[in-house]
């Protein structure tokens, strides 16, 4: 069935706030050139989510391989946890899309483990978690609920893969251009 009246009016105040997130978020530009030099010897990403996050984890594994030319896997958190946390070691980098919500605990969790196990781990979130070992990208999304969270989280994400690209010599919208075998 449809959404009740007030359920959709506060379903299209969100909608509303997602441009101002998204030019706040510009100002992430420079954490962003800072963490790709940080992360400069990584040979493969691990990006996990959970709920509406699961395609922000999904897309960003897209881009560093796309851009990057990394390995990269987006895994739902409960999903990473069963079998390819054993993969994880020092020159991975972990990535765990977040939002204040039902997942929440559970990337964290995984954010703890990762951590534990050497991999160099991101939590992007606008409440990233202050772990021991683990990096924090607050993203700003005021009002902004973990269901409509995804389109502002994966905005720095994006800047994240752009500048990891051109760390490694990399043009990330040539898509390999020049290269014979493409």
């Amino acid at each position: 069935g449809a959404l009740p009246t007030e359920r959709q009016e506060q379903a299209m105040e969100e909608l509303r706030r997602i441009p101002d997130a998204l030019r706040q978020g510009q100002e992430l530009e420079a954490k962003a050139k800072e963490l790709a030099q940080r992360y400069a010897d990584v040979d493969r990403v691990i990006a996990v989510g959970n709920g509406q996050n699961y395609v922000t984890a999904l897309e960003i594994a897209l881009k560093f391989k796309e851009a990057v030319l990394l390995a990269g896997e987006g895994l739902e958190t409960e999903e990473a946890f069963h079998g390819p946390i054993a993969s994880l070691n020092p020159s991975t980098l972990v990535i765990a899309a977040s939002c204040p919500g039902p997942s929440y605990q559970k990337a964290k969790d995984y954010c703890v483990a990762a951590s534990m196990i050497g991999s160099k781990v991101l939590s992007v979130s606008p409440e990233p978690y202050d772990l021991p070992g683990v990096d924090r990208l607050t993203v700003p999304m005021d009002g902004i609920s973990e269901v409509f969270s995804n389109s502002v989280l994966v905005y720095p994400l994006y800047m994240l893969a752009y500048y990891s690209a051109l760390v490694r010599g990399n043009m990330p919208d040539a898509f390999r251009v020049g290269d014979e075998a493409f």
